[in-house]
């Protein structure tokens, strides 16, 4: 198995995702000066089911809050700078 980011879907998917994401994110209580991952997984017919908030996603080279923050044009050391950023405000 291998994770690809950002995903291979087109952009008004992606797009539909981001929303019930960040609801699941509100719902747990974080805001703006906190972060979490959702995950989606898609079944038999491609509708979308949430399949876990993790709200300590890894930092090592093979985790997927990294890869994300890669596909979104940001680099490692970026990455940990927002990360410090967010835990000093």
């Amino acid at each position: 198995m291998s994770e690809v980011c950002p995903a291979r879907v087109p952009a008004a998917f992606a797009s539909r995702l981001q929303e019930p994401a960040l609801r699941a994110h509100r719902a747990l209580g974080f805001d703006g000066d906190s972060y979490s991952r959702t995950d989606f997984r898609c079944d038999t017919g491609g509708e979308p089911m949430c399949l876990e908030v993790n709200a300590l996603p890894g930092l090592t080279a093979t985790s997927l809050l990294p890869l994300a923050a890669t596909g979104a044009g940001w680099t490692y050391p970026d990455l940990i700078q927002r990360l410090l950023d967010l835990a000093t405000r």
